[in-house]
């Protein structure tokens, strides 16, 4: 009898546990949706639903891998939106990729990257990282692969000291 009603709490706590992470599909579809109508990223919408799986089981999973998320969405903001922002101002890249763009992305990407490196700690380390290379990756497509260079490369260098620091988010 224990047993059943054991299992049954379980199931309606998990269930709970879903449906509390199946809010976290609104900022996938808010990066989606803007790489689609702003960037005309064709992928946006495939990244998008990688992105939101990853909010949502990460979520859902919770513990160190769920405290990843904030600080994954917020590095990976900063990767996305400016090149978006840099195509919505008719920069220089509106037409082809230029060294600008690729400065000014890598720029961006690489904030974004220190960000994440200072704000978690090893084991939410990985899923930030999932998420914010998804993000940045959704904006990158607009101009070329700047941002997510940048992001890759602070955390690459910063990588020893991220596995070492505490978690802080």
């Amino acid at each position: 009898m224990a047993s059943e009603l054991e299992r049954r709490a379980r199931r309606a706590y998990e269930w709970g546990r879903l449906r509390g992470a199946l809010g976290w599909t609104v900022p996938a579809v808010l990066f989606a949706g803007g790489s689609r109508v702003v960037g005309g990223v064709e992928l946006a919408g495939a990244l998008g639903g990688v992105l939101a799986v990853l909010l949502v089981g990460l979520r859902w999973r919770g513990g160190d891998l769920g405290r990843g998320v904030v600080p994954g969405l917020a590095s990976g903001l900063l990767a996305w939106g400016v090149p978006l922002a840099w195509v919505c101002g008719d920069g220089p890249c509106v037409t082809a990729c230029s060294p600008a763009c690729l400065v000014v992305t890598g720029v961006a990407g690489g904030l974004g990257g220190l960000l994440l490196w200072r704000s978690v700690g090893s084991t939410s380390a990985v899923a930030a990282l999932a998420i914010a290379s998804v993000c940045a990756s959704m904006g990158c497509l607009a101009l070329g692969t700047g941002g997510l260079v940048g992001v890759a490369a602070v955390l690459v260098v910063g990588a020893p000291a991220t596995l070492r620091a505490p978690v802080l988010a």
